[in-house]
């Protein structure tokens, strides 16, 4: 009887509004030889990327911004893999968390993603809307929206406030708080302790120790890194990537 090499239940896999992947079930015994089928954008390199744990990558990419390019780009984000990316101020590390994002289309090459969300320096669309943090919360996540920003730190009067007037500490730990809460399995950190005072610095370390996906994070926080406990680290220098 042949020996059960792999099995997957329950995939789902979107991009913003478009879902690619829908509770896929999948079993493949050892030996087998499996096809798949489908016109392009139907969702096969996305379920492949799946089933080998890659949440992002960038192949043959070349960034630019302005008059700023680096690449080729080549980069696999596996699942629950901690990556920091490291270099000088302008190297580019926040270019590459752009493109992972969907923010920045390769010039050339190209970027898969799966959902994941964004927190650092450049604003997300995350918590976007002009209700209160609470309501905006719930909207991105189905969930007790409450409990999950309570969890990391922040009090009945702040989870009421609008969104627009919140600190970036204060924007920071609700970003993380919904992204955990939504799923996500891919968390861009672009200096993310920036602005952020002792108490919400405590709160992100709480949050990260504990983030079950995979992590990619630009810092100059030595404190931050190390406590990471980062599994590969990426040196880039400018206009070039290793």
């Amino acid at each position: 009887m042949p020996q059960a090499l792999l099995s997957a239940r329950g995939i789902t896999r979107a991009i913003g509004p478009r879902t690619i992947l829908h509770d896929v079930t999948l079993d493949l015994d050892d030996g087998a030889r499996v096809g798949l089928i489908g016109p392009n954008g139907s969702g096969k390199s996305t379920l492949m990327r799946v089933l080998a744990g890659v949440v992002a990558a960038l192949e043959h990419a070349i960034l630019r911004r302005g008059g700023f390019e680096l690449g080729p780009v080549e980069l696999e984000i596996r699942d629950q893999e901690r990556v920091l990316l490291a270099g000088p101020n302008g190297c580019g590390k926040s270019t590459v968390i752009a493109a992972l994002a969907g923010r920045l289309e390769p010039s050339r090459g190209r970027a898969k993603r799966t959902a994941g969300y964004e927190v650092g320096q450049e604003r997300t669309t995350l918590l976007a809307g002009d209700g209160s943090l609470v309501s905006v919360t719930r909207a991105v996540a189905d969930l007790d929206a409450r409990a999950a920003l309570a969890a990391i730190g922040l009090d009945s009067e702040t989870v009421q406030r609008p969104v627009a007037s919140l600190s970036p500490g204060e924007r920071t730990r609700a970003e993380l708080a919904t992204a955990t809460a939504a799923g996500a399995r891919l968390l861009l950190l672009d200096e993310p302790t920036n602005h952020l005072d002792i108490e919400a610095l405590q709160a992100l370390e709480a949050v990260l120790e504990q983030w079950p996906g995979a992590l990619v994070v630009a810092t100059h926080d030595a404190r931050l890194r190390d406590g990471l406990r980062i599994d590969r680290t990426l040196e880039i220098t400018p206009g070039h990537y290793p």
